[in-house]
């Protein structure tokens, strides 16, 4: 057995030690302030932590309680149910009986032990009263889960629920009912929703906003809509300027069949500006096999003229990515990200360290390129919103090695030398958070941001990432 822990205290003392000699144990000690060695740890800590702070801040226990709300925040998660142990609670696999959640309480509650009469008079209180702070051997308990103790005033209040539990049931179904008729009705959950401008007059003197903002999810009519408009108008110098159509350099052209985006009137007045309206169309922005290199014998150029091109260009890449290699970003990760079969995140950014083979490169761009992260930070977003993903998220590779890399957990001559960091994707492969699966690289459209590419492959990419000619709509 080998058990990696920090430096701290508890796992450094002659008796931890003696203790682990006895029974075979071997140790593994993390590096000074690198928590990152020892992430399964640090994140359970995190969830215990999480924990704790909504159980004492939901009735107002004191921090000076923290102890006992961390061995109740662990007594619930060990009967609770992880993937890692294949759906069942920690408990079960450790005692191999299955444990009853019937005797759940809420933390901080206001509890009644009771007295048996052996301990007390016959005009004595029958139950003494009690805060809930965590589970033993006890059953001959009462918990007010409604109640909570008023540390200020020494004194139980009460909270009574405004409605019962099947009336807000039945409000919350009623409610969510006409929700999906009007979506239904104004296919808001199709490709017709409408984007409006509206412009704050002098908005840099109103100051910042402080205050939280809570907003409530609009039908989709229009009534609603000229409602808020008004009311905005109200509070603040506006006008309203309809149906967005041009919005910082970007044109958006809205129909029914969506929201078309692109950026024609500003890459003119680039051809304008630089004098290249004649210019003649190529197929593709570089051609396969060119690699630009420093000629001392090449003629002198304007650097100032040459870096406001360049930076023109990369900003015609917010609706024109298919340039992004041309126009400088070279040696830098790319990533899509498609829900369905939509692709509606495209992400590129410059490498920020040094790999010494292509396997190496591509296992640290699932990373770095933020791929993983992004996956991850959306399954956490759609199951905020209800939207619970059971299967894993699918990365397409188009590197075997790479794929073997991110599954083999034994360091070897090909990755030892890889930070600690980077195998975050391991974890995630072994949580079956994500899936890796190898694509061939004439089908790998990501290759758009890093690499020039024949003119065949560089049309089929420009359509699988969303990418369309405004001109023949």
């Amino acid at each position: 057995m080998v058990l990696r822990s920090d430096r701290g205290s508890e796992f450094t003392s002659t008796t931890f030690n003696s203790f682990c000699e006895e029974y075979g144990i071997r140790r593994q000690l993390t590096m000074p302030y690198s928590p990152q060695q020892n992430g399964v740890a640090e994140r359970k800590n995190q969830t215990i932590l999480n924990m704790v702070q909504s159980m004492l801040k939901s009735k107002n226990v004191p921090k000076e309680f923290w102890a006992e709300a961390v061995e109740c925040a662990v007594y619930l998660l060990n009967r609770c149910k992880t993937p890692s142990l294949k759906n069942i609670t920690p408990q079960e696999a450790w005692s191999g009986v299955k444990p009853t959640v019937s005797h759940l309480k809420v933390f901080g509650s206001v509890s009644y032990a009771h007295i048996h009469d052996q301990r007390r008079a016959k005009l004595d209180d029958k139950s003494l009263k009690l805060i809930f702070f965590g589970y033993d051997e006890s059953r001959d308990v009462q918990v007010n889960e409604e109640a909570m103790w008023d540390w200020n005033a020494m004194s139980e209040t009460v909270h009574e629920k405004a409605n019962d539990a099947a009336m807000g049931d039945e409000k919350q179904q009623a409610a969510m009912n006409d929700e999906m008729q009007a979506i239904e009705r104004n296919e808001t959950s199709q490709s017709k929703w409408s984007i409006y401008k509206m412009d704050v007059k002098s908005a840099f003197l109103n100051g910042v906003l402080e205050e939280e903002v809570y907003v409530e999810q609009p039908r989709g009519n229009c009534e609603m809509i000229d409602e808020f408009k008004k009311a905005m108008m109200g509070e603040f110098e506006m006008t309203d300027l309809g149906l967005m159509s041009y919005f910082l350099g970007l044109e958006n052209k809205q129909g029914d069949e969506g929201i078309f985006i692109s950026q024609e009137a500003y890459a003119k007045e680039i051809l304008r500006r630089f004098k290249m309206e004649d210019c003649k169309p190529v197929n593709t922005p570089i051609d396969c096999g060119v690699k630009p290199s420093l000629h001392d014998m090449g003629k002198v150029i304007d650097a100032t003229l040459y870096k406001s091109l360049v930076g023109c260009l990369r900003y015609l890449t917010c609706t024109t990515p298919d340039i992004s290699y041309a126009v400088g970003l070279k040696e830098h990760l790319g990533i899509c990200i498609l829900h369905g079969r939509c692709n509606f995140y495209m992400g590129f950014k410059k490498q920020q360290i040094v790999t010494l083979s292509t396997c190496e490169a591509k296992y640290v761009a699932a990373e770095v390129a933020t791929c993983v992260c992004h996956a991850i930070w959306l399954r956490k977003l759609f199951k905020e919103i209800n939207f619970i993903q059971h299967e894993a998220t699918q990365i397409y590779i188009d590197s075997k090695s790479t794929i073997e890399l991110a599954k083999n957990l034994v360091h070897h001559e090909r990755s030892k030398h890889i930070d600690v960091r980077f195998h975050f994707i391991r974890e995630q492969v072994r949580e079956k958070n994500i899936e890796l699966i190898h694509v061939k690289s004439e089908d790998q459209f990501a290759d758009i941001f890093t690499k020039p590419l024949s003119t065949k492959l560089f049309e089929k990419f420009k359509k699988l990432i969303g990418m369309k000619d405004g001109r023949k709509n």
